[in-house]
């Protein structure tokens, strides 16, 4: 469900892994490979402690950062955000909401490590953007406001997100 090219502080962590080389999602699988584009190869692979996983970041650590929609037919309810260590197998940091504001995206979502160390993670089937610390603590959220449906229960999916710096946006100008 995605792909992602390999930077080399990843790539400096695993031997068998080079720079470009393709970081592909198989989420049916549980699976996060290591593609080498030129010779169509698998370089490298892992399974972790996730169900129906979505979006791994390669960081410079050599950790992944992931979702997990921990989504294993109804065995467990809600989702969380990892930061998995592929080396260990250790769970180094996650983020699972609270018992007031659980995390929960059954088929869907993203997040994305801010260069403050916070994580932007997206809720998709839910509709909410949040924004988390090291510590857990919601800096900011943002839920979609719109309704629908009998009971409103019908919320809009929220695909993706994605926080830019500015000097990757030179087209937009300041007033």
């Amino acid at each position: 469900n995605t792909v992602k090219v390999v930077d080399p502080q990843f790539a400096a962590h695993y031997p068998e892994i080079e720079p470009g080389d393709l970081m592909v999602c198989l989420r049916n699988l549980n699976l996060v490979l290591v593609l080498r584009a030129a010779s169509e190869k698998v370089v490298w692979a892992t399974t972790g402690p996730w169900h129906f996983p979505h979006d791994p970041d390669p960081l410079e650590n050599g950790n992944l950062l992931i979702f997990d929609n921990c989504f294993a037919h109804g065995a467990r309810q809600g989702s969380r955000v990892l930061e998995f260590n592929p080396r260990t197998g250790e769970i180094v940091w996650q983020y699972a909401g609270s018992k007031e504001s659980p995390l929960r995206s059954d088929i869907r979502s993203c997040q994305q490590r801010l260069a403050n160390g916070n994580v932007l993670i997206n809720e998709s089937d839910y509709g909410r953007l949040l924004e988390v610390t090291a510590d857990g603590e919601i800096v900011w959220e943002f839920v979609h406001p719109v309704r629908g449906g009998a009971d409103d229960a019908l919320i809009p999916v929220v695909s993706g997100a994605r926080r830019y710096a500015k000097d990757e946006l030179p087209f937009v100008s300041s007033p």
